[in-house]
């Protein structure tokens, strides 16, 4: 598990408005560049897709607006279609992404949690500093 805290002045509701919005920024700096989602309520599938409508699809498993958004990732997804699991995908699949914001009286804090494969740790590493300086500059 991997752990990217930031902290910055900005709303809680601003941050998460933007990390739920379909053409959100965050995801177009790191793996996907659209993030389409039927509904954002428990119990329902996200798709995260790069242009070619490639990427993965997870569950969402817990939401508070405003609070909390834990992703469960499930499988492959290709060309738009989610894919049934193969013994690659059984590697990663349950995997959790969490984010969590955190009201301060001066500062909020964005908490993200993930579960990353070793062979994998260096390129999120560097990607979700990149997204995660995007998630400062759009909220201030």
């Amino acid at each position: 598990m991997v752990d990217f805290p930031t902290e910055n002045h900005y709303l809680a509701m601003k941050a998460w408005s933007r990390r739920n919005s379909p053409s959100g920024q965050f995801h177009n700096e790191t793996i996907a560049s659209h993030v389409i989602a039927d509904s954002w309520e428990e119990g329902s599938h996200v798709h995260f897709l790069g242009p070619d409508k490639s990427g993965i699809y997870s569950l969402i498993d817990k939401h508070i607006p405003n609070e909390i958004i834990r992703f469960k990732h499930i499988g492959k997804v290709e060309k738009g279609k989610e894919l049934p699991l193969d013994d690659e995908t059984k590697k990663w699949s349950g995997a959790t992404e969490i984010y969590k914001i955190t009201e301060g009286k001066k500062i909020n804090t964005l908490i993200i949690e993930i579960e990353i494969m070793d062979e994998h740790l260096e390129s999120m590493t560097n990607t979700f500093s990149k997204a995660l300086e995007k998630v400062k500059n759009n909220c201030s």
